[in-house]
């Protein structure tokens, strides 16, 4: 297993609200077993849309917290202006932002 790993996430907008936590574990359960693989720097590229998205972003911070992984690095990719991105989930604006604000590099791709 390399000691520097990239994983990108991408998943459904709506996952069914009885898998949520079957999903919570089993990314918890892959993101330890990566580190017990002997993966020191892993960085997870991330949509930071609503769903999959933010879940699996979710999933990472807490347990990159709970491991003090200090060189685990969440990236946000745009995929287009932010402005125009956020109309796309109006109400969970502020849900974006915390996960945005917890991210270590954001990339917006060009239009």
């Amino acid at each position: 297993m390399p000691k520097q790993l990239f994983i990108g996430i991408t998943g459904h907008r709506d996952p069914r609200p009885q898998a949520v936590a079957g999903l919570r574990l089993a990314m918890e359960n892959l993101y330890r077993q990566l580190a017990r693989d002997g993966v020191v720097d892993l960085t997870m590229i991330n949509g930071l849309a609503e769903g999959a998205d933010r879940l699996a972003a979710q999933v990472f911070i807490e347990t990159r917290r709970k491991m003090g992984a200090a060189n685990w690095r969440l990236h946000g990719v745009l995929p287009f202006d932010e402005s125009e991105y956020i109309k796309d989930f109006p109400n969970l604006i502020d849900e974006y932002y915390a996960l945005k604000n917890q991210c270590d590099e954001i990339i917006t791709l060009p239009s």
